[in-house]
């Protein structure tokens, strides 16, 4: 004999979700990368225009990378090399970015409620960034990326769990794979979203779940 229990009646007894969607304007050195790029590729994108829908052809993949560095517009001037600042102040670091100005408004407000977050992001330069700012700020965090090994990974993980002297964990959306459980957690950012929906809601996973 078998004994089947759907998730949709395990996940009654878990405290409900609460989905919360920011718009973050950009900053004024966001606005100047952004349109920087777009000048620089201005002749693939009327080409693209002008093929009305037609297959992309070779040109795919100029696209993708475009799309990809006006991503990184989005999120933090600093992940182009020409805009990083060697010695970058807290103020300069958290003014160029919208995303960065809003989380540190956030942060703010979690750690003095004594929540804990789970922050996660597509790019490890990004999270590199955030680092930097957490220290900055001298708040302590972990991370893990696709770059950690396994043993480091969960000792990290257990860390997190089992003491509370850390209030944020830094994870790359897709390192964040199946069996990571972060449930002292209570606050997930998904800092940037993947392009298949399905591995944020994976992510998200790792601090609502059964």
């Amino acid at each position: 004999m078998m004994m089947r229990r759907l998730k949709a009646d395990v996940e009654k007894g878990l405290p409900p979700r609460h989905e919360v969607q920011v718009n973050c304007p950009l900053s004024s050195m966001q606005l100047f990368w952004y349109r920087r790029l777009l000048v620089k590729d201005w002749r693939l994108l009327e080409m693209i225009e002008q093929s009305e829908g037609s297959r992309l052809g070779g040109r795919y993949k100029a696209l993708s990378s475009l799309l990809t560095q006006l991503r990184k517009a989005c999120n933090h001037p600093y992940l182009f090399d020409e805009a990083a600042e060697d010695e970058a102040t807290l103020g300069h670091m958290v003014a160029a970015s919208g995303k960065l100005a809003l989380l540190d408004r956030l942060l703010v407000g979690l750690r003095q409620r004594g929540h804990r977050v789970v922050l996660f992001s597509q790019f490890t330069r990004m999270l590199d960034i955030i680092e930097d700012y957490m220290t900055t700020r001298g708040w302590r965090c972990l991370r893990f990326d696709g770059s950690t090994v396994a043993t480091h990974r969960m000792a990290r993980i257990h860390q997190f769990q089992d003491t509370a002297d850390f209030s944020c964990f830094l994870m790359t959306t897709r390192a964040g794979g199946l069996g990571i459980n972060l449930q002292s957690a209570d606050t997930v950012v998904l800092f940037d979203s993947d392009w298949n929906p399905q591995a944020d809601r994976q992510a998200i996973a790792r601090v609502h779940r059964v």
